[in-house]
């Protein structure tokens, strides 16, 4: 079938219940709408490695780490609804989870705060999601080597993953528990050490404070 728009909305859910992730196949999307740039739709799928994993990983990763936010965590590896959790376990994560809470409180958009205790989940998931992917890009880079840089893009490897996973998230269907996609770029990659690392923010700008909250 022929894709009738430039790309198409992006759809992964995971099921508590029968311990799966589902992911609509249609997920890639024209690449000239992840970084603006018409080059990038010959080398998107197969040179640069960094904009799957910062878009398609990120997603993925984020379905994987609902499974353990403040509901998945709920279920066991069988998908029963069961505490099995250490009480030390537990306390630390409400702990952290406060702390993203607390740091998403803090946006507003046209006067209206951030409800962070609502879009926790979410927020969890887009950390969880960010680190993971990151994680398996390094791991795909030492078994093959770093990836050169694009023509006519004037961002590193490691740059263009972060970019990818920003420029991916506008395309996500919202709905009532995630937060606006600015929100969710600023809020996750601020808490991000990678983020500020490889993009040179000073130290307690505001994309890198010096107190980050971060789950995993």
């Amino acid at each position: 079938a022929q894709l009738s728009e430039p790309y198409r909305k992006i759809s992964a859910r995971i099921n508590f219940s029968q311990d799966r992730i589902a992911v609509r196949g249609d997920i890639p999307m024209h690449p000239s709408q992840l970084l603006r740039n018409q080059l990038m739709s010959f080398f998107f799928f197969l040179l640069c490695r960094s904009i799957n994993f910062g878009a398609l990983g990120s997603i993925i990763g984020h379905e994987l780490s609902h499974a353990f936010d403040n509901q998945g965590r709920q279920f066991n590896a069988k998908g029963d609804l069961k505490n099995w959790w250490t009480k030390r376990a537990l306390a630390e994560f409400k702990n952290r989870t406060a702390c993203l809470a607390n740091w998403f409180q803090k946006f507003s958009a046209a006067g209206n705060r951030e409800n962070g205790q609502q879009t926790v989940g979410e927020n969890i998931a887009d950390g969880g999601g960010l680190r993971a992917a990151y994680t398996a890009y390094n791991i795909w880079e030492k078994e093959h080597g770093p990836e050169g840089n694009l023509p006519t893009v004037n961002l590193t490897s490691q740059q263009l993953f972060f970019t990818a996973f920003a420029q991916v998230r506008p395309f996500c269907q919202p709905i009532t528990f995630h937060s606006p996609a600015r929100f969710r770029v600023l809020g996750t990659l601020s808490n991000s050490p990678e983020f500020s690392q490889h993009f040179h923010c000073p130290l307690d700008s505001p994309m890198n404070p010096s107190r980050k909250c971060t789950l995993w």
